[in-house]
């Protein structure tokens, strides 16, 4: 197989096909419903890509509307459905950050004991000195992110906490300007506990989860969260999605109860 032959097969292989029908039917066009993509039953938090530090330690998320619209993606398995319970400064809108914001952000960052004033110093000339940061607000994350960049392997965590040390609990760009990601409509979350998930919904049309491990946690979330969902969901669900492992579950527990009363 040439070069070329192989870079095919492995753009089909890793080609991802979202099915969004389930998210649509439940969930659309519920007010503050946003979506969280991962790969497990947890919702991934890690601000590193391939060793790259790109955003603090948090949650990314899309409001279902978007999601639903396909105008963001993912290879991953899962969406986690969920609101958010906003805290301390939710910074809605970005692109409202202004000058007046950035000035005071930087005195509140020269009070903060932990940070080493050299390194702030020298994340302001850095990020002065670049002319690609337009708004405010890119160069308020950018003096941040330059901050955490010395703390290593620890630097998504360092980023974090500096940013809720200025108060904040999370940020939305529903324009897309793409500071904080991708350029379309994406929240980053810095408080995990600030949300009400509802669901673990699968998103992917051709590529089914076989890991059973997986499968059975994401179930055990659902279930534990089932009331609820039904509270917000535009139609009522069942516990599982996955009718075979419910099956298998059911059986396990029948001969288990079968066994227990044949000893006795």
């Amino acid at each position: 197989m040439d070069g070329f032959e192989q870079q095919i097969q492995e753009a089909m292989s890793n080609a991802s096909y979202m099915d969004v029908s389930e998210l649509r039917t439940l969930y659309y066009g519920r007010l503050g419903i946003h979506v969280a993509f991962s790969d497990n039953a947890d919702i991934p938090k890690g601000g590193f890509s391939e060793n790259e530090l790109t955003k603090p330690y948090s949650i990314t998320a899309h409001t279902v509307d978007t999601v639903v619209g396909r105008k963001a993606h993912t290879h991953y398995y899962y969406g986690h459905v969920f609101r958010i319970k906003k805290s301390g400064v939710f910074l809605e809108d970005i692109k409202s950050y202004n000058t007046e914001d950035l000035k005071e952000d930087i005195e509140a960052l020269r009070a903060i004991p932990h940070i080493v004033p050299e390194d702030l110093e020298s994340a302001l000339e850095r990020v002065s000195s670049n002319p690609r940061f337009r708004y405010p607000f890119a160069r308020m994350w950018a003096i941040t992110k330059e901050i955490a960049s010395h703390k290593g392997r620890y630097a998504d965590k360092y980023w974090r906490r500096v940013l809720i040390d200025l108060g904040y609990s999370g940020f939305n760009d529903p324009r897309g300007i793409g500071v904080i990601g991708e350029r379309n409509q994406q929240t980053t979350l810095l408080l995990e506990f600030d949300l009400e998930e509802f669901d673990i919904v699968p998103v992917q049309k051709y590529r089914k989860d076989k890991r059973q491990r997986i499968i059975d946690a994401v179930n055990k979330k659902n279930r534990i969260n089932h009331t609820r969902r039904n509270r917000v969901a535009k139609k009522k669900t069942d516990p599982y999605r996955d009718y075979d492992s419910r099956s298998k579950r059911f059986m396990k527990d029948l001969i288990k109860t079968i066994g227990i009363m044949g000893g006795m």
